[in-house]
């Protein structure tokens, strides 16, 4: 991968002026890797949309020339730029949630041969960025509820917003939900209803699959079956941008009670997460409606004396705890409370590569005349891995030859596993 690709309510002329696109959550370390900057028309954002590109057309190619953090916005980067050329891809932008996104050149359709790169000191000095448009701000609770009307806007990003009105306003109450939502919840205790998942619980049987656990009583599936969410809002969203199986590992006292399975988990249904993200959008819709209809809409990114005693008597958001919520809100979530019972969502294909380089690394020490069949069978699976439009029926039935491939291995410890993890992931997708 060589290129960066960002979805940007900003024009290339706020982007010039700025000498880069900002301000964007990713990992510093990995974007230094990448050359490229594509950035893509949003015409539906909320604050600071003054790009004319068409919606979704990519429109602008920039050498990134350094990653660097947002004074404005902590914890948040500037993809920072010195050459460009102006494209025009209609398109270019395919829905995703998560604004930013990783791929190539070539996967974009994007010839670099065919571009004409200029200095962005040029551009200055030819008058392209001084015309910079102002960015005026009408209302906060205008743009608030312009933004949570967006259903292509980050959950992240507009809870980023409210943080900025609540904290203007003096309400101490929402800012403590916001900082909840953007952190993850410490226990459970205090986890909202709307964040709670009912799934079923499987385990896996290596000859069948997945099946469906049945439960004598009902009181005790409830229980297995049921996860109150507290990760990070932003992990909710980056979940719904994969594909598979949405799945926490199931509790201890299950697990034993399989005779069969090597491994139980709860499934839940990918709309269950979404529901978490809409619950989340419509209650800011709600206050941010409430706000204006007690006559507090602010000017600019400033309220008035006026306002925030208007607001003051504005009701909370609805969510169950926060007047009993005692102590620190500020900290972080402990690691191990997620990572014990996670939600993961794993692609099939995700699955797949692992499995083949776990096969790789477990023929090292075979001697080669036995492993190349097996190996042959392995680069089938990789070939279908790589076609442009995958087809899972097509990967699985590649997959199923290498079993019959690994018989010559029968005095090894890989043919078990490879019998046993061909037929997991056949029933896991």
């Amino acid at each position: 991968m060589d290129a960066i690709m960002v979805f940007t309510g900003r024009s290339l002329k706020h982007m010039l002026v700025e000498r880069g696109s900002q301000a964007w959550v990713l990992d510093p370390r990995r974007a230094r890797g990448f050359q490229y900057l594509v950035c893509t028309q949003n015409r539906q954002s909320g604050a600071q949309r003054t790009g004319s590109a068409p919606h979704a057309s990519a429109f602008i190619v920039a050498k990134i020339s350094d990653i660097v953090e947002s004074v404005e916005e902590p914890s948040r980067y500037n993809i920072l730029f010195d050459e460009f050329a102006q494209i025009n891809i209609p398109g270019a932008w395919k829905g995703w949630r998560n604004p930013v996104r990783y791929t190539t050149l070539e996967e974009l359709g994007i010839s670099l041969a065919e571009l004409r790169f200029e200095r962005v000191s040029d551009a200055e000095s030819e008058g392209t960025a001084a015309q910079a448009v102002s960015l005026p701000i009408s209302s906060l609770v205008l743009e608030l509820q312009s933004t949570a009307l967006d259903k292509d806007s980050s959950i992240t990003d507009l809870l980023r917003r409210v943080k900025v009105v609540a904290s203007k306003l003096g309400r101490s109450d929402i800012l403590q939900w916001v900082n909840l939502e953007i952190q993850g919840y410490p226990n459970e205790e205090f986890v909202p209803d709307y964040r709670e998942l009912h799934g079923t619980v499987k385990g896996f049987n290596p000859y069948h699959g997945w099946l469906t656990v049945m439960f004598e009583d009902s009181e005790v599936e409830k229980n297995a079956s049921t996860k109150k969410e507290r990760n990070p809002i932003s992990e909710i969203e980056a979940l719904l941008e994969e594909k598979g199986a949405l799945t926490s590992i199931a509790g201890p006292g299950i697990r034993s009670g399989l005779n069969y399975a090597m491994e139980a988990r709860v499934f839940f249904s990918a709309s269950q997460l979404r529901r978490i993200v809409d619950a989340v959008r419509n209650k800011i819709l709600d206050w941010a409606l409430a706000l204006e209809k007690q006559g507090v809409l602010g000017e600019g990114m400033t309220f008035s004396e006026s306002d925030k005693k208007q607001a003051a008597s504005v009701p909370s958001i609805s969510i169950g705890f926060i007047e009993n919520f005692a102590g620190s809100v500020g900290g972080t979530v402990k690691r191990q409370s997620i990572v014990a019972n996670p939600v993961v969502l794993r692609s099939f294909e995700e699955q797949v590569r692992e499995f083949t380089e776990q096969i790789d690394t477990r023929l090292k020490s075979t001697p080669a005349d036995e492993a190349s069949e097996v190996h042959a069978a392995v680069d089938e699976v990789r070939l279908e891995l790589a076609k442009p439009n995958r087809d899972e029926n097509l990967i699985k039935k590649a997959l199923r030859k290498i079993p019959a491939a690994a018989v010559v291995l029968s005095k090894y410890a890989t043919q078990q596993f490879i019998t046993l993890e061909v037929a997991k992931l056949i029933g896991a997708s």
